[in-house]
């Protein structure tokens, strides 16, 4: 992600400091364009963070110390700056994993969202950013509750739709949904396979929508490609779309770290071909989708494959409908 890696290259330029035991400078620094108040810093035993000025009258907080970060509210320090030595109180985001991947998403996470606040900086709407930074960057030590082509693909109709924000926000908060999109009684369920056939997984229970509800299936077929489109690809197109909201931006990445937790390192390098997806992309009904009789009495749970190349097309006129309106001019 470009914010990213941009801000990993300037890190990587600073040389850690000499000391931090009260004489040398504690952080070495430089400035992030266009982020006036907010320094890249590099502490003693080279971890990567951001020292953000306070504003006079601000008062000390506990710290937050978790264990991907470490927050310091407050603090006056000595730092490196331009080639100067100087003091001043800033809060201090520290990331505790030296692995440049985490650097990176430490960096964009924080960079990305502070960015978008309104200039000057004011205390009550850094220190708020930064909570929600905090627990976004967090969840990337979880477990994956979901693949990464699946996320890829939920992010591909985001990319697609008309109004991100309305697409954003019908989009499943947990991975454990029925359905990965809801809307005024619209559900819109995401299969994508790299298989031959179009062939997907489904669970009795998806097929049979909430009485009131309509379920459609939006089936894709791709493939991996080396140098395709990655999961980090698609949020950054989507967090950059226009008009998209900061509770939009916090809510792409929010799902996507809960979804694929750990796995977000691997997101930056497996790729698909979009070409193809955007090819391939079709709309069922899930009443049109193959399936098996009613479960006899006692049996529940059941998951079986199938094939949608047997199944009809939803017809022209569920495009009507809140949710599929915001993919009418894809598919």
């Amino acid at each position: 992600m470009k914010i990213g890696q941009e801000l990993v290259g300037l890190f990587e330029n600073l040389e850690c400091p000499d000391s931090c035991d009260g004489i040398g400078p504690s952080y070495a620094t430089c400035p992030i364009a266009d982020l006036e108040g907010v320094l890249i810093g590099k502490s003693s035993s080279g971890d990567a963070c951001l020292l953000i000025v306070c504003e006079d009258g601000d008062l000390p907080r506990p710290p937050y110390d978790l264990n991907l970060v470490r927050v310091d509210w407050n603090r006056r320090v000595r730092y490196a700056h331009l080639g100067q030595i100087t003091e001043n109180r800033f809060t201090i985001i520290r990331a505790k994993d030296q692995d440049i991947e985490q650097i990176e998403l430490f960096f964009y996470l924080f960079v990305s969202l502070l960015a978008r606040l309104h200039k000057p900086l004011v205390s009550k709407s850094v220190m708020d950013t930064v909570e929600r930074c905090v627990q976004l960057f967090q969840r990337s030590k979880s477990s994956a509750s979901k693949s990464i082509l699946g996320v890829w693909s939920e992010l591909l109709l985001i990319c697609l739709s008309d109004d991100v924000n309305v697409m954003v926000n019908a989009w499943h908060s947990s991975a454990n949904e029925h359905y990965d999109f809801s809307l005024q009684g619209g559900l819109v369920e995401v299969k994508c396979t790299t298989g031959p056939t179009r062939s997907h997984r489904f669970s009795a229970d998806q097929l049979k929508p909430p009485e009131g509800a309509t379920c459609w299936i939006a089936s894709v077929r791709t493939s991996s490609l080396t140098n395709g489109t990655t999961v980090q690809d698609l949020v950054e197109e989507a967090t950059n779309r226009s008009g998209i909201s900061v509770a939009s931006i916090e809510r792409i990445l929010d799902v996507t770290l809960s979804a694929l937790g750990e796995a977000w390192a691997n997101s930056k390098t497996q790729s698909f071909d979009r070409a193809q997806a955007l090819g391939t992309l079709q709309i069922y009904r899930s009443e049109d989708v193959p399936s098996i009789g009613p479960a006899p009495a006692g049996v529940s749970d059941i998951h079986f494959t199938a094939n949608l190349e047997f199944a009809n097309f939803a017809p022209s006129a569920d495009f009507d409908s809140p949710l599929l309106k915001q993919l009418a001019g894809v598919v």
